[in-house]
C-alpha cells in the first residue's frame, strides 16, 4: 500500500501501518526500517528504493554484495509520497540523502569482500502528512473539519474554504483550544436542515474561537436546543452570522450551559426558538 492512500482515521490490518499512523498523529516524524536491495529495486513499506550500480565494481551474490574494487559505490534513489529525508546505515556508516538520492561509498570495504545486503533506513518527515492533507488546504466539508480538529495540536488554527458543505450527522467535539478561521471573503457553512445534532459541542475547559463564518439553515432535530453550538466551555465568536437557524426549545444558534460566550459583531437573522433565538444562557 502506497502512502498516498493513507487517510486520517483509516484502520489498517498490518502493524507497520498502524504504527506509522500513530507516529504521524503523535507528531514524531521518524521511522526506521530494514531493507535489502537488488538490481531491480525494492518497493518498501514507506518508500520505493531504486538501485543503480556499476557491475564492474559491485556484484550481487545471492543475498549478499561483493565489492570488486576500490571504486565501488551504490546509488539509491528514495521515492516517497511524503516530503522526507533519508538516512541510510550500511556497514556501521550512515549516508544521507540529497534530494532523495543516497550515494553509498564502499571504498573502505576490502576488494572481493562479501558483505550482507542489509540496510537500515531512518526516514525523517519534514512536513507531516496529516498537516498537508487536512490543515494545509482550506477545509470544504464538515467531515474534513472534524478530522482536522481530532488531529491537530491544541491552539492551532484551521482555515475554511469560502463554502463548506455540512456532510456529517454527529457533532464535532471540541475538547481543547481550537480556532476556526473563515476565508478572506468569509465562509458559509450550510445545512439542509435535516441534521440531528448541534454542529459543535464545546466541552468543559475547552475553547472554540470562530472568526468570519456564517451558519445557514441549521435545525436541531434531535436535542431541541442549540442547533449550531452547544457550549459548556469558552466560546469566542467574531464577525460572524447565523441565518435561518431554528430550535424547538432554547437557543436556536447557541445554547450556553454554564460556559462563557464572548461575541463581537455577530448577527442573527431569521432565527427562531421558544427562548433565545440567538443565544440561550443556562446558569450564571
Amino acid at each position: 500500500m502506497r502512502l498516498d492512500f493513507l487517510q486520517v482515521g483509516d484502520n489498517f490490518g498490518f502493524d507497520e501501518y498502524n504504527a506509522f499512523v500513530h507516529i504521524l498523529l503523535s507528531k514524531k516524524y521518524r521511522i526506521t526500517e530494514n531493507i535489502s536491495l537488488n538490481p531491480e529495486g525494492y518497493t518498501g513499506k514507506f518508500a520505493d528504493y531504486y538501485l543503480e550500480y556499476n557491475p564492474a565494481n559491485v556484484a550481487f551474490r545471492g543475498d549478499d554484495i561483493q565489492v570488486l574494487n576500490d571504486e565501488a559505490t551504490l546509488k539509491i534513489t528514495c521515492i516517497s509520497d511524503l516530503t522526507c529525508r533519508f538516512a541510510l546505515t550500511f556497514q556501521n556508516e550512515t549516508f544521507y540523502s540529497n534530494e532523495g538520492v543516497i550515494i553509498v561509498d564502499l571504498f573502505e570495504v576490502a576488494t572481493d569482500e562479501i558483505i550482507n545486503n542489509s540496510f537500515t533506513v531512518e526516514i525523517f518527515y519534514d512536513t507531516p502528512y496529516i498537516e498537508d492533507k487536512i490543515t494545509g488546504d482550506a477545509i470544504a466539508t464538515t467531515s474534513d473539519l472534524r478530522e482536522a480538529i481530532d488531529t491537530i495540536e491544541e491552539g492551532e488554527t484551521l482555515t475554511l474554504a469560502s463554502t463548506v458543505v455540512h456532510d456529517i450527522t454527529e457533532s464535532i467535539m471540541i475538547k481543547s483550544s481550537v480556532t476556526i478561521q473563515g476565508a478572506t471573503e468569509g465562509s458559509i457553512i450550510s445545512s439542509d436542515g435535516t441534521h440531528r445534532n448541534p454542529l459543535f459541542v464545546v466541552d468543559n475547559n475547552a475553547e472554540l474561537r470562530i472568526n468570519d463564518v456564517e451558519f445557514h439553515d441549521f435545525t436541531n432535530n434531535n436535542n431541541p436546543v442549540g442547533a449550531v453550538i452547544y457550549n459548556r466551555g469558552i466560546l469566542n465568536i467574531v464577525n460572524s452570522k447565523f441565518y435561518n437557524c431554528n430550535a424547538s426549545y432554547d437557543g436556536a444558534c447557541i445554547y450556553n450551559e454554564y460556559g462563557d460566550v464572548f461575541s463581537d459583531t455577530v448577527t442573527y437573522e431569521e432565527c427562531s426558538a421558544r427562548n433565545g433565538a440567538g443565544i440561550f444562557n443556562k446558569g450564571d
